[in-house]
This record gives structure tokens, C-alpha cells and sequence, in this order.
């Protein structure tokens, strides 16, 4: 008799909370949309007149359609960083960011980010086949 009001006792427990919660379908959980912090959208544009080209450089043909493409004879890449860094910030350009080889695993390399407050320049020194390139893209929102 005791394991009968158990097994009853138990089944009333059970079928209690099915019961409540048949013909109710589970509440979905409340979630917050991923919404973007923000999203910019840039056009590539033309490297403005200002933007110096390193001494005797030479223009290459791009790898991309974007970017101009310089090589530069007997010139280390620190030098050709250094100069971009300085001839810009004399221009009135801010540095938005900079990296370098360190944290590299592709090669030697230095790329800065500049903006004018119309443009953002990118400049990119790189060594490929022994020889000094710069790339430049010029982008604006």
C-alpha cells in the first residue's frame, strides 16, 4: 500500500507540471540582436597630390587595382617608414595606427593608417625579392 500512495504521490508530482505546461509553447528566451558598434564604408579614392613619393622611387606595376606601388633602390625599410611617419605628421596628417614585423609571420613590413580629415592613407613598407616597396591606397568615407 505505501509504494502505491509513493508511486501515486510521484505521478501527481509529474503529471502537475506536465499538465501546466501542455498546449503552451516554451517561452522563447529574451535576446539582445547583435547590432553593429558601428559600420564605415570606405571608397577607394586617388592618393592626394600632397602625399610625397620617396626619393627616387619608382613606380611599379600594382598588384591590385588600388594601390599604387613604388620600389625604392638602396633604401632600408625603417628609413622608408621613418620618412613616410615624418612627411606626413609635417603635413598635418594624424597616425590612426602602425604596425610593424614584429607580430609578423608574412616578412619585414611597417604600415601606417593617416587621415586628413578627408582621407585615410594607407602606407604600407615591404621587402619582397630583396628589394624595398612601398603601397598606397587612399580610401574616403
Amino acid at each position: 500500500m505505501e509504494n502505491k500512495i509513493s508511486v501515486l504521490l510521484v505521478l501527481a508530482i509529474l503529471g502537475t507540471g506536465c499538465a501546466s505546461s501542455l498546449g503552451t509553447p516554451p517561452e522563447a528566451p529574451s535576446r539582445t540582436p547583435n547590432t553593429p558598434r558601428s559600420t564605415v564604408v570606405l571608397s577607394h579614392v586617388d592618393i592626394p597630390a600632397e602625399v610625397p613619393i620617396y626619393p627616387s622611387a619608382i613606380e611599379q606595376e600594382p598588384f591590385d587595382p588600388i594601390t599604387d606601388l613604388y620600389s625604392v633602390d638602396n633604401a632600408e625599410i625603417h628609413a622608408v617608414a621613418d620618412f613616410y611617419k615624418d612627411e606626413m605628421k609635417a603635413l598635418g596628417w594624424d597616425l590612426l595606427g602602425y604596425q610593424n614585423d614584429k607580430a609578423a609571420t608574412i616578412g619585414r613590413f611597417r604600415s601606417f593608417l593617416f587621415d586628413n580629415g578627408e582621407v585615410i592613407l594607407k602606407i604600407t613598407v615591404f621587402a619582397k625579392d630583396g628589394e624595398t616597396l612601398v603601397g598606397m591606397a587612399a580610401y574616403t568615407q
